[in-house]
């Protein structure tokens, strides 16, 4: 019988969500293969991410990403339009395929419940897929088993991790980032009510982070590490403060896991109390703020 195709669209944090259905079917179909197909498709280039992770996961990456000239709004118009026509063109085969259920998006359990035998195909996000304690548990355990950067071994007690997103997002007005003021009013309410001794920005853009948030005036320090460094190291943090980065994400589902509060926007409350059966929400403080995901 056929492999089942298991697609997956976007960065280390949508990757991650892709190992976990994985995990999933892989106990669904104890008996067939399995493989990843990880997309480089949308509005900016996506390549795997994941790869150190995978071990015994066979993978395929299928590099359909269309680079485009002009300004990011103008890509972002043409690559809506793009959109719309592939699903004008897709729907009908998608919807008999469905039927058939030899495709499934498996967004919730509903539709694990449901899957034929004959299944060869699932694509979807899985962002509001309710995954096992256990799953969640072992996906900290393969990350936490990689060897990544550290600050020189140093003690995180009493430290506040700050995850910060910015990268594409200085350029997509439509999303936006986390305002650093408020970033800046959240950080000093936790120094205030903690013994912080210290105060680490984790962040892709570290320039335009040190700009916007006046680091050098606050005695901050500032670093840009990899998604797996960055995820170990806020998790061990006492304190951690979030934004609309699916590693701020899963950075804080990990602390929930193990009982640390962390403050997160509150664009994730959802996804954040489905993925956790709401079993670990008092460790979610969420704040406002006007970005999207």
């Amino acid at each position: 019988m056929p492999a089942v195709r298991i697609h997956c669209w976007g960065g280390f944090g949508s990757q991650l969500f892709a190992i976990l259905q994985y995990w999933n079917l892989q106990r669904r179909f104890p008996g067939r293969k399995l493989v990843l197909i990880i997309h480089t498709s949308g509005v900016t280039r996506r390549d795997i991410e994941i790869e150190s992770l995978l071990r015994n996961i066979p993978f395929k990456v299928v590099d359909d990403f269309v680079g485009q000239r002009g300004s990011t709004t103008d890509q972002l118009k043409s690559s809506s339009k793009i959109e719309v026509i592939k699903a004008k063109l897709y729907v009908l085969p998608k919807v008999l395929m469905k039927t058939t259920g030899l495709l499934s998006d498996l967004e919730n359990t509903k539709a694990y419940d449901s899957i034929k035998p004959w299944l060869l195909t699932v694509r979807g996000h899985y962002t509001r897929y309710p995954f096992s304690s256990a799953d969640l548990l072992k996906l900290y355990e393969v990350i936490s088993s990689i060897d990544s950067e550290d600050l020189g071994g140093e003690s995180m007690v009493d430290v506040l991790t700050i995850q910060y997103r910015l990268g594409d997002l200085l350029n997509l007005p439509e999303k936006g980032f986390v305002d650093s003021k408020l970033l800046s009013d959240i950080a000093n309410f936790i120094v205030d009510k903690s013994h912080i001794s210290k105060t680490i920005l984790l962040t892709d853009s570290p320039l335009e982070a040190m700009q916007l948030l006046d680091t050098r005036n606050r005695n901050w320090e500032v670093v840009n590490l990899s998604p797996i460094s960055t995820i170990k190291l806020c998790v061990d943090s006492s304190e951690f403060i979030g934004t609309n980065s699916k590693i701020s994400f899963w950075i804080t589902v990990f602390r929930a896991l193990m009982n640390k509060e962390s403050h997160i926007t509150e664009v994730f409350q959802e996804k954040l109390q489905i993925l956790t059966n709401q079993l670990q929400s008092s460790h979610f403080i969420f704040y406002k703020d006007k970005t999207k995901l």
